[in-house]
């Protein structure tokens, strides 16, 4: 990470700012984890990890999904990941991107989100009535969220050109949610984090496209 100028540099930063850890100058442990195999197993022959993938349960409760990690201890990535701005109990302090070219940013939030964002496929629900007749619409919509401080968040937002993010609170005061969920911003979000990029989790890829193809295929109709 002495020069973050690849997509894949790019990607694997904004991961482990989102969901890996990077010990202080008297461990220098760096630590990635995450649920899919592939993606981690790539990222391995990325930094040239030549340990073993260990399988974990994520989060270390009984009912924890397991998951798959990376656990390793290098000084000289460790120094330079703390001169970036990682540091123990990231997640609650960092509120600046780092400083890469406008190119890669956009390969750094999708690395941040795949690490902590998510995007749900839901519904919502309107009735109309014609005489004795009452037909119910289902539209099909979505909620794209990211986690992390409130000034992350917001430089993300203005980074991305997202116009209808908000800003909403989580059950810990440090940590906010940011969500968008108008149907207008879904291609500019898909295409400013996918649009010729090479690096993705699946996962999570799929789930994008099951929701085009609702939006495609308009409201499901019943009769009611």
């Amino acid at each position: 990470f002495n020069e973050i100028d690849t997509e894949a540099k790019a990607y694997i930063l904004g991961f482990i700012y989102a969901d890996g850890f990077v010990g202080d100058e008297n461990y220098n442990n760096i630590v990635i984890s995450i649920n899919d195999y592939d993606i981690l197993q790539w990222m391995a022959k990325e930094i040239e990890f030549t340990g073993t993938i260990r399988n974990t349960k994520k989060g270390g409760f009984e009912n924890s999904k397991s998951g798959y990690s990376l656990n390793f201890s290098s000084k000289i990535m460790a120094n330079r990941l703390r001169e970036i701005g990682l540091y123990p109990n990231k997640s609650l302090t960092i509120s600046e991107l780092p400083k890469i070219s406008n190119e890669l940013m956009r390969h750094f939030v999708r690395g941040y989100f795949d690490g902590d964002g998510s995007i749900l496929l839901s519904h919502n629900s309107s009735y109309y009535r014609n005489g004795n007749i009452v037909k119910k619409y289902i539209y099909p919509t979505y909620n794209f969220s990211i986690l992390g401080t409130e000034n992350f968040l917001k430089s993300i937002a203005k980074e991305a050109n997202f116009n209808y993010a908000k800003i909403r609170d989580t059950k810990t005061k440090e940590i906010k949610s940011l969500n968008i969920c108008a149907k207008k911003e879904f291609d500019n979000i898909f295409n400013y984090l996918y649009l010729n990029s090479t690096i993705k989790l699946e996962r999570k890829y799929n789930k994008w496209n099951e929701i085009r193809s609702a939006f495609a295929e308009q409201s499901v109709k019943k009769m009611r």
